[in-house]
């Protein structure tokens, strides 16, 4: 065994070590959860939502404590870590009450003397590895409807928020749950690789499209279910019309909220060229205004750490070296770490180029300008992710063109590129997933499969 040292990116100061466990460990760890799946199973999805349900009241009830736990291994603002534990507990919620939704149907057949009811069962063993940038949320995402399915789990957190999956692991067993059904492995990449190696029946991924690549070429020949939820490079397009003084806000949220680290950032600005001198100067000047660092009034925080500040930094100066013009906004709070980089808005970057199209994970905004919709369109699906988008205009007839045409899982109007709420199914094309969604109560169905079960019974006259 080895271990991992947990590093706050608040301060760069060690707060904890956690054990990486062996492959002996990972064979252990695997033998529980399927110990326990049929206990799991035969409690039925009533008795399954109520366990879930003494989830959620205990995590209500330590709402600031995972908060500020959330703070301290990510270095995010402590309104964002307590709106992302809200989220969860919603979710929760959500999924523990459809144990109370009929799982199943019944179907007509040829002859009446044929009953045909079709349900939902489990899969089996489910390998679940999630993302640092939201912890709670991804926790949530996967656990709760893979559990209410029927499955035992195992959840495989990033190394770098390690404590706060240690809180959540602590939540099952406060609420009693059968030996085996929830189960914590820790470890890095190495681990996660054992892991989906492993004899499970399903693996679900939320992470980088290079990740789910990888997880894809491992399970091949394995005939399990996958799961992908990838990464983004997701277009907010302004055309003439739009409301600049919802706008603005709603496209500097998009691309530095929660310093870049999300899949659903909008890392791409696409602007009509008839605006783009006036919507930048307003962009701009509201993006200056932020207050970056580890101060408790920061607004925007650190990355997670300090090889993500490097990348971050080091992906600048590639665009530079291509003839781009690199912005910095923001202002430096009092304190600092490590981690933490100035946001920046990216000028003259050749769309065509491999820099356009990846994906950043960071506080950085690449501007674009177009001068027809069909031009917009071209761009917006000029990348090989295909996640969320963003269209501002007043003109409903133009706003339903584009979003028929955009080539993503979530569009929003009027709206900023992140915010599917924890009722809604989301997933992406393309790299950013293979057609799976987490989220809504039609995760259930992504975390069980159908059985047809018919009774032939005899008509007596």
């Amino acid at each position: 065994m080895t271990t991992i040292n947990l590093v706050s990116p608040l301060n760069d100061e060690e707060f904890g070590v956690a054990i990486n466990p062996s492959n002996l460990d990972v064979g252990q760890v695997l033998q529980k959860a399927r110990n326990a799946t049929n206990v799991w199973d035969q409690l039925g999805f009533a008795r399954r939502g109520l366990f879930l349900r003494k989830i959620c009241k205990e995590l209500e009830l330590r709402r600031e404590d995972f908060a500020q736990i959330v703070r301290k291994e990510t270095g995010k603002p402590l309104d964002l870590a307590r709106g992302e534990i809200d989220a969860a507990i919603e979710f929760g919620y959500l999924i523990s009450a459809a144990g109370r939704i009929a799982s199943g149907t019944i179907l007509p057949a040829s002859s009446e003397t044929r009953e045909v009811l079709v349900h939902r069962v489990p899969f089996g063993v489910a390998a679940l590895l999630v993302s640092y940038n939201t912890p709670l949320p991804n926790y949530a995402w996967k656990t709760f409807p893979a559990l209410l399915a029927g499955n035992t789990v195992i959840l495989k957190p990033s190394e770098l928020t390690i404590s706060s999956a240690l809180a959540f692991s602590e939540l099952f067993e406060t609420a009693g749950f059968p030996r085996g059904v929830f189960n914590l492995l820790i470890g890095d990449k190495d681990t996660g690789q054992q892991l989906v190696s492993s004899d499970v029946d399903l693996v679900s991924f939320t992470g980088s499209y290079s990740g789910g690549f990888e997880i894809e070429r491992a399970c091949a020949g394995k005939l399990r279910k996958i799961i992908l939820e990838l990464g983004g490079n997701n277009p907010l397009i302004v055309f003439p019309g739009s409301n600049f003084e919802s706008l603005i806000n709603h496209a500097v949220n998009s691309a530095f909220s929660n310093s870049g680290q999300r899949c659903a950032s909008g890392s791409r600005l696409l602007i009509h060229e008839s605006i783009k001198e006036k919507f930048l100067e307003k962009f701009i000047s509201t993006a200056s205004k932020l207050k970056v660092g580890t101060a408790s009034d920061s607004t925007m925080g650190p990355l997670i750490s300090i090889a993500a500040a490097e990348k971050f930094e080091s992906y600048l100066q590639q665009c530079e070296s291509q003839g781009a013009r690199v912005e910095r906004v923001g202002q430096r709070s009092s304190q600092w770490s490590s981690c933490t980089v100035m946001p920046a808005v990216i000028h003259n970057l050749d769309p065509e180029s491999e820099l356009s199209k990846q994906e950043i994970f960071g506080p950085a905004i690449r501007v674009y300008s177009f001068q027809t919709e069909s031009e917009a369109i071209t761009l917006s699906n000029g990348t090989p992710y295909g996640l969320t988008a963003a269209i501002w205009t007043s003109d409903r007839e133009l706003a339903a063109r584009v979003s028929g045409a955009l080539i993503c899982g979530l569009v929003n109007v009027n709206g900023p590129t992140y915010g599917s709420e924890f009722n809604f199914p989301f997933g992406g094309r393309k790299h950013s997933g293979n057609g799976t969604q987490d989220a809504g109560l039609e995760s259930i169905h992504q975390y069980s499969t159908l059985k047809v079960v018919t009774n032939f019974r005899e008509i007596h006259e």
